[in-house]
């Protein structure tokens, strides 16, 4: 026996009666020793250390001390493979609560321990020491099996109790160091193997929505380290964040029942095997159109606070997300239990949901419709001053192409404006000075075509009248979301207007036909045009109690120049 590693032999034993190989002969037929080859050696007790590596030397010497170094004699050697002593092996078979701390079974095979022979089981909790046990190995003939080139791997096992008080474990892991160590102790000169994680609180609860009884079928399992000292169960059921309805009290009929997932899952645990429940739980007005949670708790508090532990159901959802209404679809949003409205992402597709809110036929009004609150774009729309193809599912799908400018008179483009035509503060002989859009003469923009300068939907046509109720002029309201377009004194009459309201339009499209001396085009931010008409001698507009709560003018020449969107 040599050490390689201190460069020195440990030891030599004198093979007598040398064993008959056969099949070495076989393989060897040249050697004449080949028949009479095999030995049988055992070195006996032997000071051997962690870390250094071992060869076995087969030697033939022609003199009895095995040296044949003395000048006289001779030998020779063959090296078999050299083996270090650095293996390290470990398994936790077993993990229970128990009287006065964790039990913890298994076994500890380590070449370390010949040089370190004091052995610990040292407990960790969420990665601080609870406690640790020395151990008193016993025999494991299935580890000498598994690893016989491994020192003590025959008496490996170990079955002891770490101490410590069970109930403190209420959320989060245990874990085991076992330590071999130079200290009596188990502190000082020390090699660890470190175990897997243990859940101290460990469960499932599940929950179905029944509509047709409008309730939640409740069912799972919960096994917690602390449960001993907490022999109060509840089920208690929150919104998403965590604010309670309700909650109920659970009995020996319902709770504490047998289960084979727990006990697989969580079989360190005491009473895992017997920790499920079930219970039917009623859906209030309040849970309607919500994600739920619900909690299993332990507690030592027979109402349900005081010291408890905890395990949560995922979100549990009650009429929530897209859902028919007013026959179309809308969305219900899982924590407010609110329908959704603008846009809104859904398993990473973007939606777009209607406000509610329309211009009132005749009056230019900004009104409310409850049938249409929240719900669904499809088809083709526009949104926030962009078109989309919103499809049959609602899924939006941009259509850049289509949210281009244009001037309304496109042979003309921007031509030019005489100062009583442009936006904004200019005298005119008008009220405050004040001028609320663009206006496109027939002389310096000519032409009848009138083309819509962005795209949207036509909210309303109507007539502006003198006070002997004659028409003095036709106007058309397009809106894209973001902006209102107003197209008005062009035209003398209904038929010269070639658009419909709720019809689509795209820019450039012809609107009318100009017969009147020029057309006014006006944009403001809001599209209650009955309060931007009542304002039009000012910039903007601001009133808590109309729906858009305010307006603001825009610079037609301006956008058009530099299509701000």
């Amino acid at each position: 026996m040599y050490d390689n590693t201190a460069h020195q032999q440990v030891a030599a034993k004198l093979v007598t009666g040398n064993a008959a190989r056969p099949d070495v002969q076989q393989s060897n037929a040249g050697i004449a020793t080949a028949t009479a080859s095999g030995f049988n050696c055992d070195f006996g007790q032997l000071t051997l250390h962690a870390g250094h590596s071992y060869s076995i030397v087969s030697r033939y010497s022609t003199i009895s001390t095995g040296n044949g170094d003395n000048g006289s004699a001779s030998h020779q050697d063959y090296w078999m493979p050299a083996v270090t002593l650095n293996q390290a092996h470990a398994s936790i078979d077993g993990l229970t609560a128990a009287a006065g701390g964790i039990r913890v079974a298994g076994w500890l095979a380590t070449d370390q321990l010949l040089d370190k022979p004091f052995a610990y089981v040292i407990g960790l909790y969420n990665g601080k020491e609870f406690g640790r046990q020395k151990i008193s190995f016993s025999d494991r003939p299935d580890v000498a099996r598994a690893y016989s080139q491994t020192y003590q791997s025959g008496h490996s096992g170990f079955d002891l109790v770490v101490p410590t008080n069970n109930t403190v474990f209420k959320q989060g892991q245990l874990s085991f160091i076992l330590r071999v160590t130079d200290d009596p102790a188990g502190n000082g000169h020390a090699n660890d193997l470190n175990s897997q994680s243990y859940a101290v609180n460990a469960g499932e609860v599940t929950g179905v929505y029944k509509p047709t009884t409008n309730a939640v079928a409740i069912s799972g399992w919960h096994a917690a380290m602390g449960q001993s000292s907490r022999p109060y169960q509840y089920l208690i059921v929150t919104d998403l964040n965590g604010h309670e309805f309700y909650r109920r009290p659970l009995n020996e009929t319902n709770s504490n029942l047998t289960t084979s997932t727990g006990a697989r899952q969580a079989g360190w645990i005491a009473g895992a095997g017997n920790s499920a429940f079930a219970l039917t739980l009623p859906v209030t007005e309040q849970m309607n159109h919500r994600g739920i949670r619900v909690i299993h708790r332990y507690t030592d508090d027979a109402a349900g606070n005081g010291n408890y532990i905890d395990w949560w159901s995922p979100e549990i959802d009650i009429n929530t997300g897209f859902q028919p209404l007013n026959g179309g679809t809308v969305y219900y949003d899982p924590a407010t239990g609110q329908l959704a409205t603008g846009w809104r992402n859904v398993a990473g597709n973007n939606y777009y949901f209607a406000d509610g809110y329309q211009m009132k036929p005749g009056s230019d009004d900004w009104v409310y419709n409850d049938q249409l609150h929240g719900q669904m774009y499809t088809g083709v729309q526009w949104a926030d001053g962009h078109c989309y193809d919103f499809g049959r599912d609602g899924v939006a799908h941009a259509q850049p192409w289509n949210d281009s400018w244009s001037w309304p008179f496109p042979a003309s483009g921007e031509g030019s404006f005489a100062f009583g035509q442009g936006f904004g503060y200019n005298w005119a002989g008008r009220t405050n000075s004040y001028h609320d859009g663009l206006d496109f003469g027939a002389y310096d923009h000519p032409g009848a075509d009138v083309h819509a300068v962005h795209g949207g939907r036509v909210i309303d046509i109507a007539t502006v009248r003198d006070q002997q109720a004659r028409d003095l002029w036709w106007y058309a309201l397009v809106w894209d979301g973001r902006t209102l377009f107003v197209y008005q004194e062009a035209f003398s009459n209904r038929s010269r207007i070639i658009v419909n309201v709720g019809d689509l339009v795209y820019p450039g499209q012809v609107i009318g036909y100009r017969d009147l001396s020029h057309l006014h085009l006006g944009m403001n931010t809001s599209p209650n045009y009955r309060m931007d008409l009542a304002h039009s001698y000012q910039p903007n507009w601001t009133d808590s109690s109309q729906a858009t709560g305010s307006g603001s003018w825009i610079d037609p020449e301006w956008a058009l120049r530099v299509r701000p969107y």
